[in-house]
């Protein structure tokens, strides 16, 4: 084989090999530009993650935003409870203001009528009974403002937890309580007793029948935490 055509030779082998290297080149750039479609889990896998992914952080912000909910109706709950609860005790302290207030109307009346003429001690009796009668008054429409307080922050709390049927029964009770008026003092009664024993004795037991009046603010109030326990152990 002469030169000529043995160079001739290697010219067409390089240029097959060049044509095959370009060939497979051209293949794998198409090959990564065009995926082959017989590799369909190749091409859901990043859909899918993406799918998941969306999905968890969804599922994460709706736990929050239920957490953070029950969290607000528990506070929600708790404020209006312990509020109703102070309401109670403000209650019993009117209740107390008012035995005493009540019987001092009383009591300076009858040392009005106990002295005859106008003199400085029936004077003073009848200024106290005055003042005894107005602070009563005050109490009285202190009484009235609590109670209402009261019933309208059960509501709210029935708003955002339902209570049992029988709160709608003690609310009225609330609602139309009354107050027992105190004992008078007919002037035929020695002074000495009534002023040392009588007043005291009957103030107590005025004070007891008031008491009376805060079973229902204290069964509501029961009611109330029970149904707050509820939320907490959900």
């Amino acid at each position: 084989m002469t030169d000529t055509t043995i160079i001739v030779q290697k010219v067409a082998d390089n240029s097959l090999l060049l044509d095959s290297i370009n060939r497979k080149l051209s293949t794998l750039q198409y090959d990564q530009l065009h995926p082959p479609t017989n590799q369909p889990v190749a091409l859901w896998i990043p859909l899918l993650a993406a799918i998941v992914g969306g999905l968890l952080v969804w599922a994460g912000q709706a736990i929050e935003r239920t957490m953070k909910r029950k969290n607000e109706k528990r506070n929600s709950l708790l404020e209006i409870y312990s509020y109703c609860r102070k309401l109670e005790a403000a209650m019993k302290n009117h209740y107390r203001e008012l035995a005493m207030a009540k019987l001092h109307v009383e009591y300076w009346w009858y040392c009005y009528t106990i002295n005859p003429g106008p003199t400085p001690e029936q004077s003073r009796a009848y200024e106290e009974h005055l003042k005894s009668q107005a602070f009563a008054r005050e109490i009285e429409r202190s009484i009235g403002n609590t109670k209402a307080d009261f019933i309208g922050h059960v509501r709210k709390f029935e708003m955002i937890e339902q209570l049992p049927e029988g709160v709608q029964a003690h609310l009225e009770v609330i609602s139309n309580l009354s107050n027992a008026r105190a004992k008078t003092y007919d002037k035929s009664i020695d002074y000495n007793t009534l002023r040392n024993e009588t007043v005291y004795a009957d103030e107590e037991q005025l004070r007891n029948t008031y008491y009376k009046n805060l079973d229902s603010f204290k069964t509501i109030n029961e009611i109330l935490k029970k149904n707050f326990r509820k939320t907490i152990e959900l």
